[in-house]
């Protein structure tokens, strides 16, 4: 839980600095993705479980990341393997790419020009907190 708070702190120091002029000039081109510098933060973050473990509301391995349901008895605690440092890694690429996705969208949406440390923070808050913050009221998608 403290390093969900964490993250979700320095996702907010990240959007509020750059409201204030601190991040580049520079507009990134449609459809980003996370710099290797926010994938570094998150994962000294989140920490390295070589084995699935319980948290919070779902098995977790690596990073962070949920553990498939279809690798849950390959990282099983007591009877799998240890999933690597790349293993973990490529896992939080194909994870954050999803979240990637709706930061993407939500800037489509309403037309903003996000920098990278603006789109670095919200796929880091929308990786910690979920999602639901980009939906537009009235929209059609599944919020569950």
């Amino acid at each position: 839980m403290k390093k969900r708070l964490l993250c979700c702190l320095l996702a907010a120091v990240i959007f509020t600095g750059s409201l204030m002029g601190l991040a580049p000039l520079s507009r990134a081109a449609d459809d980003m993705t996370t710099s290797q510098k926010m994938i570094d933060v998150l994962k000294r973050m989140e920490g390295f479980a070589p084995r699935a473990y319980w948290d919070h509301s779902q098995w977790t391995v690596g990073y962070g990341t949920r553990c498939p349901n279809d690798m849950l008895d390959e990282y099983d605690a007591s009877t799998g393997r240890d999933i690597t440092e790349e293993e973990a890694e490529a896992l939080l690429h194909e994870m954050l790419q999803d979240f990637e996705d709706e930061v993407n969208a939500f800037a489509d949406n309403y037309s903003l020009n996000l920098t990278q440390y603006e789109f670095d923070a919200l796929v880091s808050f929308t990786y910690n907190c979920g999602g639901s913050w980009t939906y537009k009221e009235g929209s059609s998608m599944n919020m569950a």
